[in-house]
C-alpha cells in the first residue's frame, strides 16, 4: 500500500495512508478436472459410467466424439484436459430405457452487497443430436432440492459442434442459486459435452427481466375489469418497456366484442422501480348464453430489459354468467336393487364397472386386489360372483371395458415409466390376447360401433423427474376377429 514520509525537522514521522480492501467477489466453478479449482460441487443422475469400447459415456473425459470431415466434430476440453462427455446415453446401464441424465450443482448461499455473484454461466457442446434427443437446463433461485418437470426446461442448441455459452442473471433479492443441467439422447453417433461451470460476479451490469407472474386465470364475465400484473426484476438506471399483445389465432373471445384491447399495448416500468406494471382490461357483460371463452396475451419487443424464459404468455378465461340452471323436475329416481363386497375393506375395491348387456355380466377392475372380478347380473339387480381373474401377471389394472363379451383390461405396466398394455378376455375371463399401447393406460373404451378401442394413456413422469414419458392416445384397430 502507498506510504508518505514528512520530515518535520530532525524528527521523521512515517505515515502509512491505510485503505480498506474490497470484499472479494464471490466465485465458484466447476471444470471436471477433478481438482481443488472445481469449487462448485455435483451430483450425476444415474451415477457415472463410461464404456469406451461401446461409447456409452457420462463422465469427466479428455474428449467424446471423433471428428470425420465435415459430419461430424469431436468435443475437446473448453477449458483443462477435461469436459463432462455424453454419448449412448440409452445402453445397458439405463436397463435400455431413455431417462433423463441430470447434473445437479449444489445450491449456493449468495453473499450480500457488491460481492454477490450474479451470473451463473456454462458452455456446451452438440453434435448431431436428433429429434428425441435433448440438452437442457434449469436454474433455481432457492435453498431447494426439488426440481420442475423436464418439459419446462431451456432447450439448448442440438448441433452446435462448437462451445457455446449461456449465461444466467441471478435476480436482485436472490438468496440462493443452483443448477440442472440435463440430457436425454440416444446412439453413438451424435454426442454432447458441458465445461466451465461458473458463478461469478459479472462486471457487466445485469439487465432487468420482465415476467408474468401467472400463465393463466379464469374470470367471470361480470368482474367488469381484471388485472394482469406484470413484474421487474433488476431495474435499471433507465426506463424499461414491453408490449402484451394479443395472439392470434389463440382466442374465442372476440376483442370490441367481449372485452376491450387495443393490441399491442406498451406497459412502462419506471427507473429504479420494482413495482409491478398492471394490464387493465375491460370485459363485456352482454346478456347472451354461450359457452366460457378465452383469450391469449404475449410479452414482446422489450426495450432496456429481456423476458424471462416461459414467462411471456397468458391465457384468460372468461366464465358466461347468463346460463341458466334447468329447472329441478324431481321426475327421475333411483331404487336401490343389490350391491356387492369384493373382499374385506382396505384389500380389494371396485374402481370401475363395465356392463355387457349381451351377456348380463359386470366386469370390475379390482386394482387394490390385482383382480379382474366378473359378477353375473339377475333381471332382478340381484348380483351373482362368476369367478376372479389374477390379473398381475400383466401388470396393473387401471380400467376395463366389455363389448360382445369381449373383455378389454388397461392394464399399466409394472414399472409405470414403461409402455402399458392392453389384455383381451372372453367373457369367462380367459385369456385371449395381449396389446403393447402407450405408458399408463387409463380410460378405454370401444368407439360406437366396436371396430375401434382406444385408451388414453397418462404417461405419469417418475417422482424425480429423470423418467418423463409422453401422454398418448393408442387406438386399437378391432374390425376383424382379432384386435391387431
Amino acid at each position: 500500500m502507498p506510504s508518505k514520509f514528512y520530515a518535520l525537522g530532525a524528527t521523521a514521522l512515517a505515515l502509512l495512508a491505510l485503505s480498506q480492501p474490497s470484499a472479494q467477489a464471490q466465485a465458484l466453478r466447476q471444470g471436471f478436472e477433478g481438482g481443488s479449482a472445481d469449487t462448485w460441487s455435483f451430483t450425476p443422475t444415474p451415477a457415472t459410467y463410461n464404456f469406451a469400447s461401446l461409447t456409452d459415456i457420462w463422465a469427466a473425459v479428455p474428449s467424446v466424439g471423433t471428428t470425420s470431415g465435415t459430419a461430424s466434430v469431436q468435443a475437446t476440453p473448453a477449458a483443462g484436459a477435461s469436459l463432462w462427455g455424453m454419448q449412448d446415453l440409452q445402453n445397458p446401464t439405463t436397463i435400455d430405457a431413455a431417462i433423463w441424465h441430470f447434473l445437479d450443482f449444489a445450491p449456493v448461499q449468495l453473499q450480500t452487497g457488491t460481492s454477490a455473484a450474479n451470473t451463473v454461466s456454462f458452455k456446451y457442446f452438440t453434435n448431431a443430436f436428433d429429434g428425441p434427443d435433448s440438452l437442457a437446463y434449469v436454474v433455481q433461485f432457492d435453498n431447494g432440492t426439488a426440481w420442475p418437470a423436464t418439459k419446462t426446461y431451456v432447450q439448448l442448441s442440438k448441433d452446435t459442434r462448437a462451445y457455446q455459452t449461456v449465461t444466467i442473471s441471478i435476480p436482485a433479492g436472490s438468496t440462493h442459486v443452483r443448477l440442472r443441467l440435463a440430457a436425454k439422447q440416444n446412439g453413438n453417433e451424435d454426442w454432447a459435452a458441458w465445461d466451465e461451470v461458473e458463478l461469478t460476479r459479472s462486471a457487466v451490469a445485469v439487465p432487468p427481466t420482465i415476467r408474468l407472474a401467472a400463465s393463466s386465470a379464469v374470470f367471470n364475465e361480470s368482474a367488469g375489469t381484471i388485472t394482469i400484473p406484470v413484474s421487474i426484476q433488476n431495474p435499471g438506471t433507465a426506463v424499461s418497456t414491453v408490449e402484451v399483445a394479443l395472439q392470434p389465432g389463440l382466442s374465442t373471445a372476440i376483442a370490441g366484442t367481449d372485452f376491450t384491447f387495443s393490441s399491442p399495448r406498451t406497459l412502462t416500468f419506471p427507473a429504479g422501480s420494482t413495482a409491478d406494471q398492471n394490464l387493465v382490461i375491460p370485459l363485456t357483460d352482454d346478456a347472451l348464453t354461450e359457452g366460457a371463452e378465452y383469450f391469449s396475451l404475449k410479452l414482446q419487443n422489450p426495450a432496456n430489459a429481456t423476458l424471462a424464459a416461459g414467462a411471456t404468455e397468458f391465457l384468460v378465461y372468461i366464465k358466461d354468467n347468463d346460463g341458466a340452471a334447468p329447472v329441478q323436475t324431481k321426475g327421475f329416481t333411483l331404487r336401490h336393487l343389490g350391491s356387492y363386497q369384493n373382499g374385506a375393506a382396505g384389500t380389494n375395491s371396485a374402481e370401475i364397472v363395465a356392463h355387457d348387456p349381451t351377456t348380463q355380466r359386470l366386469y370390475v377392475a379390482n386394482s387394490v386386489g390385482g383382480k379382474l372380478d366378473i359378477l353375473s347380473l339377475a333381471g332382478n339387480g340381484t348380483l351373482t360372483p362368476v369367478s376372479s381373474v389374477n390379473i398381475l401377471p400383466y401388470g396393473n389394472i387401471n380400467s376395463v371395458a366389455v363389448r360382445n363379451g369381449v373383455v378389454a383390461c388397461a392394464m399399466e405396466n409394472t414399472n409405470p415409466q414403461q409402455n402399458g398394455s392392453v389384455v383381451f378376455f372372453d367373457q369367462n375371463g380367459a385369456f385371449l390376447k395381449q396389446v403393447t399401447v402407450g405408458a399408463l393406460p387409463d380410460m378405454i373404451t370401444f368407439s360406437p360401433d366396436g371396430r375401434l378401442l382406444l385408451t388414453a394413456n397418462e404417461g405419469e413422469p417418475k417422482s424425480d423427474y429423470s423418467t418423463d414419458p409422453e401422454g398418448s392416445v393408442s387406438v386399437i384397430d378391432f374390425s376383424g376377429e382379432w384386435p391387431v
